[in-house]
């Protein structure tokens, strides 16, 4: 929906440990080549630190090498956002001075604090908004509950003016972290939650059959992933990769004694 100008914002909930970057790397896998993705991640040792995700993305966006010096690095952020659209001039002194990368003297030196807050939050939301006019964008911030408070208030105004944007936002986090998008129409959360035994137990038959002598590995890898659907998968795939499990033979999965069956049935298909 977000190609023909609906935005979206799609949430994945879970606890630690439960999938969440691997879904993002699947989802990116399957992407569009027509999109253009805008990455982030949070890290605990930065929730001090102001902007952090945000200084990553653009770095990124950018092509900002850490080689360069801050004149090569404003010539990079000029060019591009002249090539965007040529009204995005007036943002370049905040992203300057978000960047430290400021011209001397400053323009906005002097700019009270809460206006240059404001016009540096709506810089970020207008690259985004403007990009997604050229082509469809997918921004990405990982775990989300480690943002700081500046971040936070910019992907609030994002996430705000994305409604009828093509702009898809994507976010992962704990379930112990909150925001205000929840009511929007246009922001789905989706957790990711344990499998329950019965539904554990239907995956693991689709993937390995129902043969009786695989009923104990069954079990081990329904321990082990802790019900993790995407770790099932990932324990099933490794357990062929490795010859541990063959298909077309009969085999005891905690030996790993292999002998021919005179009736050979396979264990399934990954």
């Amino acid at each position: 929906m977000a190609q023909n100008a609906n935005g979206q914002i799609v949430a994945l909930v879970a606890e630690a440990g439960a999938g969440k970057t691997r879904l993002i790397y699947e989802f990116k896998r399957e992407l569009p080549a027509e999109c253009k993705l805008l990455q982030a991640h949070s890290v605990a040792h930065h929730q001090g630190s102001a902007y952090q995700p945000v200084l990553e993305l653009l770095h990124a966006y950018f092509g900002i090498d850490p080689a360069d010096d801050k004149h090569a690095r404003r010539t990079k952020i000029e060019t591009q956002l002249a090539t965007l659209h040529p009204g995005l001039s007036e943002a370049l002194p905040f992203l300057f001075a978000l960047l430290g990368i400021q011209n001397t003297p400053d323009p906005i030196a002097e700019m009270g604090p809460l206006l240059k807050r404001k016009r540096t939050l709506e810089a970020f939301k207008r690259i985004v908004v403007a990009e997604s006019l050229n082509q469809p964008i997918v921004v990405i911030f990982e775990d989300a509950h480690w943002i700081d408070p500046e971040t936070q208030a910019m992907l609030d105004l994002l996430a705000d003016e994305i409604a009828d944007a093509r702009v898809f936002l994507l976010l992962s986090y704990r379930p112990e972290y909150r925001h205000n998008w929840g009511d929007k129409t246009y922001c789905t959360e989706i957790r990711l939650d344990r499998l329950s035994q019965e539904s554990a137990e239907a995956m693991l038959g689709s993937l390995l059959g129902e043969s009786a002598e695989l009923e104990g590995l069954k079990q081990l890898i329904d321990e082990r992933t802790e019900g993790n659907p995407l770790f099932i998968e990932e324990t099933v795939r490794a357990l062929f990769d490795q010859g541990i499990l063959v298909r077309g033979l009969r085999l005891d999965p905690f030996s790993g004694n292999r002998e021919r069956n005179g009736d050979e049935h396979s264990f399934g298909d990954v």
